[in-house]
Formats: C-alpha cells, structure tokens, sequence
C-alpha cells in the first residue's frame, strides 16, 4: 500500500463530539471508531484546554477511519507558575492496517504539533515513543491492597514453586506459570470470599480512631476555595485543582454497560464497564461538622473483580490526609471492593508488618515526556515533577 493513501486530519477539540456523532450514528456491528461519544463530550468540556486546539488525531485510508491519537490538555505547575502540557491518551490503528506503519506515522504526525507532551508507557508504546526521543521518568511506585490472598499464596503454587527450586538444582527447568494460574484462580474463588471480611476487619482495626473523629457525605461536585489557591514555588507537579476533578465527575469517559450508543462497535480504549462509577466524599469533623476536605474514588469492575481506585485528596489542614485512607477502607468494605489501588505515599501505613506484607501488592507505572524544546515549559523543569498517582489519563479510565 502507498504511504500516500493515509491521510491524518487534525480535529479540534470543539469538533471532536461532532465527529463521533458522525462516526457512530447508524454505523454497521464491528465498525472501527477513534472516539466514543462520552469521551467526545468529555474532551470538549475540558477546563484546560483550548477548543481550537488538537485533541484528536485520526488516520483515513479514502473514507475509513484506520487510526487515531488522543490529545488531553492538561496544566504543569513550576515556579509559581502553570502552563499548558498536553497527553497522550488514547493510541490505536485498525486490526486490519497493522503493520503498515501507522502507528510511527500518527507519533510524527503529533510531534509536529507546537506542544509539550507526555505519555504513560506501555511497553509497545515505550518503544515507539523511545526511537522518537521521549525522556523516560523513573517509575512511579503505587500500591495495590488485594484481599485475594488465597488465591496468591495458594498451596498448589507453594508447592510447585518448592518442587521448581529441586528441579534446578538438578540442572532442569520447570515451567509452573500455567498451573499455578489455575491454582490460584481455584484456591481465589474458594476461600476469598471467606476470608475478605477479616481481611478488611483486621484493616480497619488500626484506624478507628480516625473513623469515630469524621463523617463522610457524598456529595456530586467537590468544594471550590472561595479564594483563588496560593501557587506553590517550590513544587514541580501536574495541577489538577477542583474544576478538574468536578470535570471528571460530571463528564465520565466510560460508562456502565448498556449506557453506550457504541458497544457493539469497534473501540480499541475502554467504552463501558459492567460497573463504573465515581464517588466524592466531603470529610467533617463528627463533633464540631466542620468541614475537612474530600476525597474521590473510582469504582470499577476488571475482569470480574471490583476495584477502589483512590483518586484525588485534599484537605484544608494537610495533617488530616489521614483520614482518607481510614474512609477509603471504610468505603470499600460496605462496596464489597476485591482490591484497592492507592497512592504509596497513603500506603506507607500498610505495609508495615505481617498483615501489609500478606495484602499489600507493590506496583509501579512509566511515564515518558517530549518538551517541544528545551526552552519549553516542560523542557526547563521535566527533570523535577513529582509524579502523583492521578497523572495521566488512568484516573478516567
């Protein structure tokens, strides 16, 4: 195929919901699309983005859609103050044009762009990305609290784990991934279920303290400052203030099944789940209601497990981010939560002992950066942002 036959158009984010209504409306079972109308919407309501600006990039052999790269405004925090960096959140080309180096193509294409950029890595995209000149960060650490250990320390993979040790003692080699995955999921849905409410029991012994000092209220929108917020010189971060997150909130990127126009279609990215749903707490105090902060967690259910994703935390007094471990443990307890995912700096009063040892799984993700120059925004500072467990499109996702 000639190179010449893909044509990459530039959409604007104030086009992008009109684009997916085009693509979506009376399109066939299978059908490839870049964008569903959710994300669309969502995009397009951006609070840092321009609507002029890119936010999609779609590749066309004639009429069809065969690729695309999403483009998410967001703000970098340096110096005292913000600036507008763009991600990567969504990378794809059709099942039936791989190969054909379209994937490479819509990179340079984007790197045209008069934008900084960052990426959370896969490994596919890492490589990619790597040959373009991307800086790699240092990975970001986070901790996964996972109440299967039944099913990870099960007696069949203690057992062929032993029996693996013999045999290279020997000189052998013996594959167990296999068997000790059936292992796992057998001895999971065996006794987990049994012995998830200790799990969370013993847990939240260590916090009734903090638990009987507050009350959580759900709220729709989280509390703006009446003030504009003092911009912190001495840390380099992605900002994501309160209009971000109530963005989040009122514009969701995936939706619960049978909420989507475009199920039955072809989108590569997540579209609708069997649960999703965000929640947002107020923190007060029990005794005097005064108000504390909130806290924002996701819930959603992958491959047939439910999951607490802790997501964004502030409080008016930074000694009381102890709270929100205390209330997110409580919250999942009354979800039924199979596992939750929270940020290492929140986890550090887990993972002390037996107990955080036998729950707490560490995990880690990789993100890269493209300062358009070296003078750019993040081409000056990219060396000292502090990473947090919201950056990046996972927190919609």
């Amino acid at each position: 195929m000639d190179e010449q036959e893909i044509i990459i158009k530039h959409i604007k984010v104030k086009d992008l919901y009109t684009l997916a209504e085009s693509l979506i409306e009376g399109a066939l079972a299978g059908k490839y699309i870049p964008i569903t109308l959710h994300r669309a919407l969502a995009m397009s309501k951006n609070p840092y983005a321009d609507p002029d600006e890119v936010g999609l990039l779609a590749a066309y052999h004639g009429e069809e859609c065969v690729g695309y790269f999403g483009i998410m405004a967001i703000m970098l925090q340096h110096a005292g103050k913000r600036s507008r960096v763009h991600w990567f959140t969504t990378w794809s080309v059709s099942p039936d044009f791989l190969g054909r180096g379209i994937g490479s193509a819509l990179m340079a294409e984007a790197l045209t762009l008069p934008y900084d950029f960052m990426i959370v890595g896969s490994k596919p995209a890492r490589r990619v990305s790597t040959k373009h000149g991307f800086h790699m960060f240092d990975p970001l650490h986070y901790t996964v609290v996972d109440f299967n250990v039944a099913g990870r320390y099960n007696l069949l993979t203690l057992l062929l784990r032993g029996v693996r040790k013999l045999v290279h003692l020997f000189g052998g080699k013996l594959e167990i991934e296999k068997a000790s995955r059936w292992g796992g999921k057998v001895f999971g849905r065996a006794f987990t279920p049994l012995l998830k409410p200790l799990w969370y029991a013993l847990l939240l012994g260590f916090f009734k303290a903090e638990l009987d000092e507050v009350v959580a209220q759900r709220v729709e929108q989280v509390r703006e400052p009446e003030n504009a917020p003092v911009l912190d010189h001495d840390r380099t971060v992605f900002y994501r203030g309160p209009e971000a997150v109530n963005w989040m909130l009122r514009y969701p990127w995936v939706v619960e099944k049978g909420q989507s126009k475009s199920e039955h279609l072809n989108y590569y990215f997540t579209d609708a789940r069997e649960r999703f749903e965000y929640v947002a707490l107020e923190i007060s105090g029990k005794s005097d209601k005064a108000y504390k902060g909130y806290l924002v967690y996701m819930l959603t259910k992958v491959g047939g497990r439910l999951q607490l994703r802790l997501l964004d935390t502030h409080f008016e007094n930074p000694k009381d981010q102890c709270y929100a471990l205390a209330v997110a443990l409580a919250e999942a307890r009354r979800e039924g939560a199979d596992q939750i995912e929270i940020d290492d700096k929140l986890a550090k009063g887990l993972k002390g002992g037996l107990l955080g040892k036998l729950l707490c799984v560490p995990k880690e993700r990789i993100y890269q950066c493209k300062p358009v120059t070296a003078d750019s925004p993040l081409g000056q500072c990219w060396q000292a942002i502090e990473l947090q467990y919201v950056d990046g499109d996972m927190s919609f996702t």
